[in-house]
């Protein structure tokens, strides 16, 4: 009897053992598991973000796109006073046609570093590429004091060309400007700027045009 009793006693040692060894081996394959789920997890959020700042800033330039402006455009529509800025560039097919386009994406490059260097600042990050040659921004500062600033900035591009792969750039630049009305919708407020810009463009370019 007592031998049996030891032979009994060994085999539910044995069989505890077994299950805690079980025990320990899901436990590290559970600890595993938790660890990778919050690796993808935060690999998710991650490209989620990533997604979200492709969709909506220019591959090129790193400036916001289209969809970005407009989202900005709409916040800084329902928040205070703002000045609207639209640039574009004077002649740009004629870079393209004579230096070709590696060249020409390089100056739009050039351009809003220039843009983010005088402006950021001023726009708190509220600069685009609006498409092509045409860019934007968003200013807090009222219409003359940006008219004054736009100026000055233009002056620099003329006295500063651009130097691309070893060639001397000089851009030119129309501009069209306008303050927020009150009561005025955002497309009464973006027609204003683009007048604006085309009357630039009409009276030679490389000027500057307050609606």
């Amino acid at each position: 009897m007592v031998e049996t009793n030891r032979e009994l006693l060994t085999i539910a040692m044995v069989i505890v053992s077994f299950v805690c060894l079980c025990l320990a081996m899901i436990s590290v394959q559970l600890y595993r598991a938790n660890r990778n789920l919050k690796s993808q997890l935060a690999q998710r959020v991650f490209q989620s973000r990533d997604d979200h700042h492709q969709a909506r800033h220019d591959y090129l330039t790193g400036l916001l796109n289209r969809r970005g402006w407009d989202e900005v455009l709409r916040q800084a529509g329902n928040d205070g006073e703002w000045t609207l800025v639209i640039f574009d560039l004077d002649q740009f097919k004629r870079i393209n046609d004579q230096h070709g386009h590696a060249v020409g994406d390089r100056v739009l490059v050039e351009f809003a570093s220039r843009l983010r260097q005088v402006f950021e600042q001023r726009a708190g990050g509220r600069i685009a590429r609006l498409g092509g040659e045409e860019f934007g921004l968003i200013s807090n500062e009222e219409p003359k004091m940006v008219c004054r600033e736009v100026e000055r900035f233009l002056v620099g591009l003329g006295e500063q060309p651009s130097v691309v792969m070893g060639i001397g750039v000089t851009v030119r630049c129309s501009v069209g400007i306008a303050g927020r009305l009150e009561g005025e919708g955002l497309e009464g407020w973006m027609h204003r700027a683009d007048a604006a810009l085309y009357a630039s463009k009409q009276h030679g370019g490389n000027r500057v045009s307050l609606a």
